[in-house]
């Protein structure tokens, strides 16, 4: 807690009480009492965050490195909004839901109040849409796929723009996401469907924002997928091994169990320049060798 903050109920309790009160499970409570007004994270966030704690959907060992990163070394009084919106971004995508946690960005939110007012919308008749197609009687309460349903409609009514248009996101993050639906083998269908109803209404992976691309992620992680370090790059010399025999190879070293260092593989392939040193027939003679088990075991 920040200095000179002291709850006269807390410090006049047993021991043992105190030191309950010190754990994951009630520290976000005294947060609450104690938050001054105007900080970055108020009240009744530290409330939302105490039930996304309390709901158990977080296991224990996500919960505490992420617990860690999310105080930085610094008191709990002074978190930044960014890292709350993170952390609550994580719960989002392990399943936790709650009305003041908003489903959809806030672009999305701001393009809806535009639409309905650009349409002549009044707020009786905006309410009762909000809460025939998406279930909600406010705004802020809508989740993707709320959004999907309210601005089709909105649109079909004959809106002069379509949704806002976002940055694309890198290829690195791109490249996480498939990498997760290779592990725990999503189909298209059902990716889309994740997308809409977690990412926050979209409908490509590049119109993710970036709480759209931690929502997913804590999906993915939280049904299993496990992050990998990226793949070796190699500098695309002509003859030589090229980067997608790199990612193939990549990916098949990992899925036989193999050690996430670019070192290991080497180490593994025993060449003293390491991949970059394979051509390109050597390289595709690896990746036999590593398919191999691989095709017999669909054969069987």
């Amino acid at each position: 807690m920040a200095a000179g903050k002291r709850d006269i109920r807390v410090s006049s309790l047993p021991g043992a009480m105190r030191d309950a009160l010190d754990g994951n499970a009630f520290r976000f409570l005294l947060a609450a009492e104690q938050a001054e007004l105007g900080a970055e994270v108020g009240p009744q966030d530290f409330l939302l965050l105490h039930r996304a704690v309390q709901s158990g959907l977080c296991h224990e060992a996500v919960f505490v490195p992420m617990f860690a990163a999310f105080l930085d070394g610094g008191p709990l009084l002074r978190v930044s909004r960014a890292r709350f919106d993170a952390v609550m971004d994580c719960y989002y995508g392990w399943g936790f839901r709650d009305p003041r946690l908003p489903g959809v960005s806030a672009d999305y939110r701001e393009f809806l109040d535009r639409s309905r007012r650009q349409l002549g919308m009044s707020d009786r008749y905006y309410a009762a849409v909000l809460a025939e197609l998406a279930g909600v009687d406010r705004p802020d309460w809508i989740d993707g796929a709320g959004f999907v349903r309210v601005a089709s409609y909105l649109i079909r009514l004959g809106l002069p723009w379509s949704l806002p248009d976002r940055e694309l996101m890198d290829r690195h993050s791109v490249g996480a996401i498939h990498e997760a639906r290779y592990q725990l083998g999503i189909g298209q269908i059902d990716h889309q469907n994740n997308m809409v109803a977690i990412g926050g209404g979209v409908s490509r992976t590049r119109s993710l924002d970036v709480p759209g691309f931690n929502r997913l992620q804590a999906a993915h992680m939280a049904n299993g997928y496990i992050m990998r370090n990226s793949p070796p790059r190699v500098p695309g010399v002509a003859g030589y091994i090229t980067q997608p025999q790199v990612n193939l190879i990549w990916r098949l070293w990992c899925d036989r169990g193999g050690d996430d260092r670019p070192e290991a593989l080497d180490n593994w392939l025993g060449y003293a320049g390491g991949i970059a040193t394979l051509t390109v027939a050597g390289a595709g003679r690896l990746i036999d060798e590593l398919l191999e088990p691989v095709l017999r075991q669909r054969l069987v």
